[in-house]
């Protein structure tokens, strides 16, 4: 199609949008005379909560318990980020990596405001059984989130008990309570509910309220550092997570690198960063022999010997060697 394209006379102003999925066999030639625009995730919890409240238009949807409706979409929007972010962990975080997206999180959002009160256009309920005075059924929200909007996607058994205890930890009476809700383990971090409603005395505060006022609210307040606690993870989760990061990196890096010329003496960037190598190899100074060098200090002075000089001019020495000793290898490996 390009090439009967580009053959043809075209208008010095056509365009042509092209929307694709990585592939391996995607033609080289189109990518070069293309301009390239690629939309990345959103990476911690702050910025996808941010992305969620963005897609949620001018109003929350008008519902009977605003004020819970309103707290329970942080809830929500809090599992949902979560439930993404877990993937950094890899298979620290999921035994299998799920393609959670925001129609999931809308899906959701639409049954909890049916359990609310939805109000129809001609204001009758949406739940036609929904009546003011039953209390939230927090269980079944918990079962149609965690097994069957969410849960549909998961296939691992451990996978699922994981997200049915995210579910009940946070779909609870203690989401719609009048102190500020945060969420459980994260007291040490400012994730609490942004918005005091219990303090703020207005006819109607749906007005003040809106997805772009808690969205200003997250963006100011909460944490852009998230801990692994926020998680429930160990530290230790997050330090193989960084480090398998920085393996894809550098992986990435390398498979750019231009492949050697096959040709008899020829010299291909591999040959030139080899003899950088080499030449570094040749100038890393052999380690100090830290003996010799406690020897002569023992043929000082008792007031020299001890002298705080010494004592940091062996430490020094040491630590010395051991970047010597580690560029040594290093090189030698490359």
């Amino acid at each position: 199609m390009m090439d009967v394209l580009f053959k043809q006379q075209l208008d010095k102003n056509f365009r042509l949008f092209l929307s694709a999925s990585p592939h391996p066999d995607f033609p080289i030639s189109l990518l070069q005379r293309s301009l390239k625009i690629a939309q990345e995730p959103p990476r911690g919890i702050k910025n996808n909560m941010m992305r969620s409240y963005t897609n949620l238009g001018k109003t929350f949807k008008l519902v009977d318990k605003e004020r819970d409706f309103r707290k329970a979409v942080f809830g929500l929007t809090w599992f949902h980020s979560i439930l993404i972010e877990r993937k950094k962990f890899k298979t620290l975080g999921w035994n299998v990596s799920y393609g959670f997206n925001e129609s999931d999180y809308d899906v959701c959002r639409d049954t909890i405001a049916t359990y609310l009160g939805e109000i129809e256009a001609d204001g009758s309920y949406k739940n036609t059984s929904y009546k003011k005075s039953d209390p939230i059924p927090w269980t079944a929200i918990q079962y149609l989130l965690a097994e069957a909007n969410y849960g549909g996607r998961i296939t691992d058994e451990r996978d699922r008990r994981l997200i049915k205890v995210y579910a009940r930890e946070i779909f609870d009476s203690g989401l719609t309570a009048i102190e500020k809700w945060r969420p459980l383990g994260t007291e040490e971090f400012n994730y609490a509910y942004p918005i005091d409603e219990a303090g703020t005395k207005h006819p109607n505060v749906a007005e003040i309220f809106t997805p772009s006022y808690t969205f200003d609210e997250i963006a100011k307040h909460m944490t852009s550092q998230d801990p692994p606690i926020a998680f429930g993870q160990h530290t230790n989760a997050e330090i193989t997570s960084q480090i398998m990061d920085s393996n894809e990196l550098l992986a990435s890096i390398l498979s750019l690198q231009p492949m050697a010329s096959a040709g008899a003496g020829a010299s291909g960037g591999n040959s030139a960063i080899l003899d950088l190598i080499i030449k570094l190899r040749e100038g890393t100074p052999e380690p100090m022999n830290v003996s010799v060098v406690k020897q002569k200090i023992n043929k000082l002075t008792k007031v020299e010997k001890d002298s705080p000089l010494n004592i940091v001019l062996v430490q020094e020495i040491q630590r010395y060697n051991i970047l010597l000793n580690v560029m040594m290898i290093s090189l030698d490996q490359l």
